[in-house]
């Protein structure tokens, strides 16, 4: 099990240079005024029985702070989303020092349940946009 876990996180680790990533830059909500710039995977969304699982980089302009205590600028998180229920699910967030998930890593967080897209959310935003224009 160790030996699964340490592989998934070399696999998340891994680059994460800006020609691999599509840019789709929206300001975050809930986060006060931090303004955040997401980068989707274009070339690796799975396509699921009513959606999408996709991997993207959220890089924020300014540090965050985690509730662990460490400071992050940059999370590279695995979602699926359910375009049909309209509802989403976490399923890897790892949160890094530096930008475009750079600098060793700060944090994570654990798997998160299916939950409902809120109207009018950056998560519904990024919904729309996975669900409209991937392929």
């Amino acid at each position: 099990m160790r030996l699964v876990t340490g592989l998934m996180l070399v696999l998340l680790v891994g680059s994460a240079s800006a020609a691999e990533w599509k840019h789709f830059k929206i300001i975050e909500e809930g986060m006060g005024d931090s303004k955040a710039t997401y980068y989707i995977k274009a070339d690796d969304q799975e396509k699921t029985e009513s959606g999408f699982k996709v991997w993207y980089v959220v890089s924020y302009a300014k540090k965050q702070h985690g509730d662990g205590g460490s400071d992050y600028q940059s999370a590279k998180v695995r979602e699926e989303f359910d375009c049909k229920q309209k509802r989403r699910q976490q399923i890897y967030w790892i949160a890094y020092k530096a930008a475009m998930a750079g600098g060793g890593i700060a944090g994570s967080e654990a798997p998160q349940a299916w939950e409902p897209v809120p109207a009018g959310s950056i998560a519904e935003k990024r919904m729309n946009f996975i669900c409209g224009g991937a392929k």
